[in-house]
């Protein structure tokens, strides 16, 4: 879609005509993409003058307040669920997730993961990795989920297993789905916080 190329351009055009849910999905767009990218993207020869640097630096705060909100999810990450289409967590014992069941992989070397009382089995080391990376992928850029750098690491590490090869990927977009949706309930409260859509953010006003 051209609103994921141009996030920046429909949001300008969304607050010049007063388009209030128009400019909060092009700002979400932007969430996409790291926050050193949004001044590339108002530099664009379609916007000058469209945006005011008040606007920018706003567009720049909400970006902030998102990473700071998403920054949490996965440094203690003991919400995930441990059988596919369910909410048990990893106070239950682990389900069908392959990087609980797979007894190929070696286990994570996380310590913090045998700490957690009542569990069975340990993930494996490459599922703990796409963790660690996603985590700190979040904080720059927190709806980057899904087909990324950190991804494609985790399904190469799988490879490696006859086991995790199989179910890898499949399972890896369903975990994400599950992130995803708990990244945009933590996202909603962020909203209020800082006036992205309002007609003040118009040239000149």
């Amino acid at each position: 879609h051209l609103i994921e190329r141009e996030p920046a351009t429909f949001y300008a055009l969304a607050v010049q005509h007063d388009l209030r849910d128009l400019a909060m999905i092009a700002v979400r767009r932007m969430l996409r993409h790291d926050i050193d990218e949004i001044d590339n993207f108002v530099e664009s020869p379609l916007l000058q003058g469209l945006l005011t640097r008040d606007v920018i630096q706003r567009l720049k705060q909400y970006h902030k307040a998102c990473s700071r909100e998403v920054g949490y999810i996965l440094r203690y990450p003991l919400w995930i669920p441990v059988e596919r289409g369910t909410s048990r967590n990893l106070y239950s014992s682990p389900g069908d997730y392959v990087w609980f069941t797979c007894e190929v992989c070696p286990a994570t070397e996380d310590t913090s993961w045998s700490q957690i009382r009542h569990m069975a089995r340990v993930p494996r080391a490459w599922f703990t990795d796409y963790l660690t990376r996603m985590h700190h992928s979040l904080q720059r850029r927190p709806l980057d989920i899904g087909d990324n750098v950190g991804m494609k690491d985790a399904l190469t590490a799988a490879r490696h297993c006859h086991t995790c090869k199989v179910h890898a990927l499949d399972h890896l977009n369903d975990f994400n789905s599950v992130l995803h949706a708990r990244v945009e309930r933590s996202l909603s409260s962020v909203s209020g916080q800082v006036d992205i859509t309002s007609t003040g953010a118009k040239m000149g006003i």
